[in-house]
C-alpha cells in the first residue's frame, strides 16, 4: 500500500518502541510538508491512545519510515 504522503519520510532511528516519539516524530514531518492542519488532526486522531505496533501501521498509512 502507498502512504497518502509518499514524500515524507519518518526516521524510526532511536524510538526505542516510544509511541509518543513516533506520533511527534511524524507530525512535525507532516507540519513541515505543509499537510493541511484538518489532515494533521485526522491523523492524531487515529493514533492517539494506541499501541506502538498500530501506530506504526497508521504511520506507514500516511508516510514513508526508515528504519535507520
Amino acid at each position: 500500500m502507498r502512504p497518502r504522503y509518499p514524500h515524507i519520510v519518518v526516521s524510526l532511528a532511536d524510538l526505542d518502541g516510544d509511541t509518543d516519539a513516533l506520533i511527534a516524530r511524524t507530525m512535525t514531518a507532516l507540519r513541515r510538508a505543509h499537510v493541511p492542519h484538518r489532515e494533521i488532526m485526522e491523523f492524531m486522531t487515529k493514533v492517539m491512545g494506541e499501541n506502538f505496533e498500530r501506530t506504526l501501521i497508521a504511520v506507514m498509512a500516511w508516510v514513508q519510515i526508515e528504519a535507520r
